[in-house]
């Protein structure tokens, strides 16, 4: 299964994603929208670490054209030099936006490995990964 096979066609206008990572005075909560119309990517830290950060960077945007030194393609592509497995079954998964049916792939690239539940024909519905420097969370938060 290549990325653009697995996330070619999907069908929604606009996805937000809750992204957990740390833990005591380390945590951070991450609230990401991206608008599949306008390409427009936002980005809303909350949480202790955030706590920290100028009010400046609690709030950006994050789109490839945006303001921010940081840019977000769509969350829901992979590169194109991702190894992608998948299992042939879906699994029930439930996230803030609702439950789904979801197939789950394992993604690697660039070195990175993470577990990944896509709907067919819709989109992502969650994401973990784990590294030297943490673990991390996502889930589908809502969506339209």
């Amino acid at each position: 299964v290549t990325g653009a096979s697995l996330f070619g066609g999907l069908n929604y206008n606009w996805v937000e994603y809750k992204m957990t990572t740390g833990s005591g005075d380390q945590s951070m909560t991450i609230f990401t929208k991206y608008d599949k119309t306008t390409g427009k990517c936002t980005m809303r830290f909350e949480g202790a670490a955030a706590a920290n950060m100028p009010a400046s960077m609690q709030n950006i945007d994050c789109s490839s054209k945006g303001s921010s030194t940081t840019t977000q393609s769509n969350p829901n592509t992979v590169p194109s030099d991702a190894q992608v497995t998948c299992s042939p079954l879906t699994e029930k998964v439930v996230v803030p936006a609702g439950p789904f049916d979801a197939t789950k792939c394992t993604v690697t690239s660039q070195g990175h490995t993470s577990t990944t539940w896509i709907v067919k024909d819709k989109f992502m519905v969650k994401m973990e990964s784990s590294s030297d420097a943490g673990a991390m969370n996502m889930v589908l938060n809502a969506y339209g």
